[in-house]
């Protein structure tokens, strides 16, 4: 994923990206969305509201959804046809689960469903991650109950979220 939306010839600096990210996230995860503005992003992340703007022009609702994506895309879950069948769906939906009550990214996804501007956004990232489980089903050729199997594994983690049960309180990103 390129974070590049400077002007052609500046390069961003991708550690300030990621140092933004980590602070949205953890601000959206510890104060909600509504709880969440960009002079407490530009404090965490040591930066300025200009280099915020820069990346991402319609602000806190951009920022949020890239921060989500950028996270989900950390998940590392296992490719189909690599390990076993039943291995890749445990090790990836395990993995899935670590990110969504582990870290703040599960609490940050929350508050942002909450909001009627980035729910359908929200929706679509979801959709994108059961894409990985599909893959495994399609792949072993297990299609029977494979849409039930994913919203099982979906609803049960999004459950746990809702409900703080969490393994541990989440670790902030840094």
């Amino acid at each position: 994923m390129s974070t590049d939306k400077s002007p052609v010839g500046r390069k961003q600096n991708d550690a300030l990206t990621k140092r933004i990210f980590a602070a949205t996230c953890n601000a959206l995860a510890l104060n909600g969305y509504a709880g969440t503005n960009l002079a407490q992003i530009v404090k965490t992340a040591n930066t300025s509201k200009q280099a915020i703007y820069r990346r991402w022009p319609n602000g806190k609702p951009e920022l949020s959804l890239e921060t989500l994506r950028f996270f989900f895309s950390r998940v590392t879950y296992v490719p189909a046809g690599t390990t076993g069948y039943q291995q890749e769906l445990e090790t990836s939906f395990h993995a899935l689960e670590q990110a969504l009550l582990s870290t703040p990214l599960g609490p940050a996804l929350i508050t942002c469903l909450g909001e009627p501007d980035l729910r359908p956004s929200c929706q679509l990232l979801l959709a994108e991650q059961r894409t990985f489980f599909r893959q495994i089903y399609l792949y072993w050729g297990q299609t029977q109950t494979m849409e039930t199997q994913i919203n099982y594994h979906f609803a049960n983690v999004l459950q746990r979220l809702i409900m703080g049960d969490f393994a541990a309180k989440p670790h902030q990103h840094s």
